[in-house]
């Protein structure tokens, strides 16, 4: 969801009717996010604080804003998402 731009543009399409749902796992994304849902009065988005995966893992959060998520398995580094 990162800062909530493309949720808000969604919420705007889908009207009153729909639902957006998103997951920003980033604390200082989800401050920026819950700002935007009070200041653009979006009732019908929901956010989770957390990452969605396939499988049930713990992941490292690194970076800023726009940082990434990554495990390792093993000591081999398994996966990134960037």
């Amino acid at each position: 969801a990162n800062l909530g731009a493309m949720s808000f543009a969604a919420a705007s399409l889908v009207g009153d009717s729909g639902r957006v749902i998103s997951f920003e796992p980033h604390p200082d994304n989800l401050y920026h996010f819950y700002r935007g849902l009070s200041a653009n009065s979006a009732r019908n988005v929901t956010i989770y604080p957390f990452a969605l995966s396939d499988r049930e893992a713990t992941f490292s959060l690194f970076g800023t804003s726009n940082g990434y998520l990554k495990f390792d398995e093993g000591g081999k580094k398994a996966c990134t998402f960037i």
